[in-house]
């Protein structure tokens, strides 16, 4: 896998995205299997055979789904265009949080503890974004295609509200007038009541 990782990153500029899908497909169940073999209970007896095959296979199948939360949570609630133009911090969230999940289904499918079900889920996922990184994807830190079309837009919609304020002599001033306003209302107020 690391040769064609690299045969993409040289020859092709990068993964297109149906060998990305393929690699996270395939890498899953052999990851699985040797994560199991050492994850698991040494004092309770590991599965084997079709027992074994049938929850690597359910683990790896959603292990391969848990990727849909990289690719369509932070493009849907940060309002990307593609999931790549997320920061590396976002990035690196996201990334924990398919790890706890992963996490979970390890727990589930092989009655691990969940630390064992983590390292099996983090050899899984760090296995595949290393990869990803090699074969040259861009998993987070590209711009936007805003961004790309008025690098400074952010920069400008800044200087325009920074403009729209007030100084703060003149809110100052403006602070004052109010509450000299309002105590000529309440000396008005105390006159007319003491008439």
């Amino acid at each position: 896998m690391l040769f064609l990782a690299l045969g993409f990153r040289f020859a092709m500029g990068g993964a297109p995205l149906w060998a990305q899908i393929i690699g996270i497909l395939l890498l899953a169940p052999p990851v699985v299997r040797t994560g199991y073999s050492f994850v698991h209970d040494a004092e309770l007896e590991p599965y084997a055979g079709v027992e074994l095959r049938n929850r690597v296979l359910i683990c790896s199948a959603v292990y391969a789904a848990i990727w849909l939360v990289y690719a369509f949570v932070p493009a849907y609630v940060l309002e990307l265009d593609h999931a790549n133009e997320m920061s590396w911090t976002t990035a690196g969230i996201v990334f924990s949080v398919m790890i706890l999940i992963g996490a979970a289904v390890s727990v589930g499918a092989f009655e691990l503890e969940f630390v064992s079900g983590l390292a099996q889920s983090g050899l899984y996922f760090v296995t595949v974004i290393l990869l990803a990184l090699i074969a040259g994807v861009s998993l987070a830190g590209q711009p936007g295609a805003r961004r790309e079309l008025d690098p400074d837009w952010e920069d400008e919609e800044f200087v325009d509200d920074l403009v729209q304020l007030s100084s703060p002599m003149q809110m100052t001033g403006v602070a004052e007038l109010a509450s000299i306003d309002r105590i000529g209302q309440l000396a008005g107020t105390v006159q007319g009541s003491s008439v």
